[in-house]
């Protein structure tokens, strides 16, 4: 019989595969690029938690206490996707994430040591609760385990349901529309072209003070959505006073992260120039850590945790309204469509000039 894992074992088990990916993007930092695209797709946990699926499944794509599997998977209103429970296939092994604990602990008046009430004896605990034991919560986390639903006999016709397959990504010139919308809507920032901005270095900007983005008038198709993005990361990441005391390395990195992810839920392609980019201002920002650190102290697993906590508890805040903002841009596509069929006379219909979006900032 194979012998049960303790989890202090795990614990060092997979603290060496997420050490391992830290070490990875420390000498290649454009592969955080591809742990984004993944985050994108787990935006319900925490960082710590997707760094950590990512470490044991960089394939995963939905995952679940077996528990639910078995309950054939509750959608958000608590209704199963499946009427028949859903197996884990032979022979996988199951992922591990964080979850939180609370353990309730009573002082032993004898020892004055701390002891949680679960492992007391019935007698000792009815004996404390007598004698009104001093007693309080701890807080912690323990690993427990989770399947992919690839790692299941799930059945096809539940993955669009679960994974969100079959919807049409919007092209590039919906997804800017879509973006300008949310940007609006979502942050009350207005976005408009300049061709103040004519330059080969700076494509667009934000300004915190006027809430305000601007873009150069010579951006077009992927250029133009993925500065837009990246400007809409700023809005969103540094707009308030505390965002002085960031330096520039840590606000360019978390406006690229959340360009990212932006791109992926939007699914547009993420360009060289925005890898590179986001390349360059992690290894800043880690050069500006290393800084700071004592003599003899070197980098720690967790050192570059602030701008990807940050960047993606935000995402999890707000990417529901961008979703929403593509949804509609859609909508207004296909009436648009509808209504050019409709025309009597297909000359009258004007269309924007060459290269423009058609939009009016």
């Amino acid at each position: 019989m194979k012998k049960a894992v303790s989890q202090d074992e795990l614990r060092k088990e997979l603290h060496g595969k997420v050490q391992d990916i830290v070490d990875n993007w420390r000498q290649s930092p454009e592969q955080i690029a591809e742990f984004l695209a993944f985050a994108a797709r787990f935006r319900q946990y925490s960082y710590n938690n997707t760094r950590l699926i990512f470490a044991q499944k960089p394939d995963a794509a939905y995952i679940a206490p077996a528990s639910a599997y078995r309950t054939g998977l509750p959608d958000k209103d608590g209704k199963p996707l499946s009427d028949k429970p859903i197996w884990i296939k032979k022979g996988e092994h199951a992922l591990r994430i964080w979850c939180p604990t609370v353990r309730t602990c009573v002082v032993d008046p004898e020892t004055n040591e701390w002891i949680s009430v679960s492992h007391l004896s019935d007698e000792t605990r009815e004996k404390a609760k007598s004698e009104n034991w001093e007693r309080k919560e701890i807080h912690g986390f323990t690993l427990v385990p989770v399947f992919d639903v690839g790692q299941t006999e799930c059945p096809q016709e539940l993955y669009p349901k679960l994974l969100g397959f079959g919807d049409e990504s919007p092209d590039t010139e919906t997804a800017i529309q879509a973006a300008v919308s949310y940007a609006s809507d979502a942050l009350h920032c207005e976005v408009v072209e300049s061709e103040d901005l004519r330059s080969a270095s700076v494509r667009g900007y934000f300004y915190p003070d006027t809430n305000r983005i601007v873009l150069s008038d010579l951006l077009r198709g992927e250029g133009k959505i993925s500065t837009l993005l990246h400007e809409i990361g700023h809005a969103e990441l540094h707009h308030d006073p505390t965002a002085v005391k960031l330096s520039t390395a840590q606000k360019e990195l978390e406006a690229d992260m959340y360009a990212l992810l932006l791109e992926r839920l939007a699914g547009v392609e993420t360009t060289d120039g925005r890898k590179k980019h986001l390349a360059e201002h992690y290894k800043m920002y880690l050069r500006e850590v290393s800084a700071a650190l004592s003599d003899g102290e070197t980098l720690s697993l967790g050192a570059d945790s602030e701008p990807f906590t940050r960047v993606l508890e935000r995402y999890r805040e707000q990417s529901p309204m961008l979703e929403k903002a593509l949804r509609q841009a859609k909508e207004v596509d296909l009436q648009r469509s509808q209504n050019a069929v409709q025309q009597p006379n297909p000359q009258t219909v004007p269309t924007p000039g060459p290269g423009r979006s058609g939009l009016s900032f």
